[in-house]
């Protein structure tokens, strides 16, 4: 946690120049957060789906306080949006559990990958009427979709690789999907040029 403070004070700094400090607090902070959901119900031996109740609801409620960025699609990264943003990963890691406890590590990773698929085509297709709900709510399951992800490679019941092997594969996904995201992301030279008047 004091690493992820630190890198959300840099991201806050020079967050408008480059994303690297947001990127990295955001897998510190989810490596916090399943710290403290393992805390809550291993060593506080609260239950899995009230403790996940609660920290939904808890989400929803941050997160209505969170400001909306200049976009309005979603919510302005401050230090609203990243407490929010902590008790999004408690959850994850909880809820996570808690459907592969519930029906298995595979069947819960293939559960929670077709639900986030959903959520983020009706947020989608409804952006307006779902707002920073439907943000929060991607959010949510995501994170609890990467809890069996993750189990399923390192766990024993799943494909039993080690933790920096695991680690390494995680850590080789998240740089596809960045790279995806910046092959496909516009740039400011391409909007410029989808809005530059034309001849004739």
């Amino acid at each position: 946690m004091i690493v992820s403070a630190c890198l959300i004070l840099g991201d806050m700094k020079n967050g408008p120049k480059t994303e690297i400090y947001f990127l990295t607090a955001i897998i510190i902070f989810r490596a916090g957060a399943t710290n403290v959901g393992d805390f809550v119900t291993h060593n506080l031996h609260i239950g899995y789906l009230l403790a996940s109740v609660v920290l939904a609801i808890a989400t929803y409620a941050a997160g209505l306080f969170t400001r909306s960025s200049p976009a309005g699609s979603s919510p302005l990264i401050d230090l609203r949006y990243w407490v929010a943003m902590f008790i999004a990963g408690v959850f994850g890691t909880i809820f996570g559990d808690l459907v592969a406890h519930s029906a298995g590590l595979l069947a819960a990773l293939l559960m929670l990958a077709v639900a986030l698929a959903v959520v983020i085509l009706i947020r989608q297709w409804l952006m307006a009427a779902v707002g920073m709900a439907g943000y929060w709510t991607i959010v949510l399951v995501e994170r609890s979709a990467g809890t069996p992800l993750g189990d399923s490679i390192d766990s024993r019941h799943g494909l039993g690789m080690s933790l920096p092997v695991a680690s390494a594969i995680t850590a080789g996904l998240l740089l596809i999907a960045l790279g995806l995201r910046w092959v496909t992301t516009p740039t400011d030279a391409d909007r410029d040029s989808e809005t530059a008047p034309t001849s004739g």
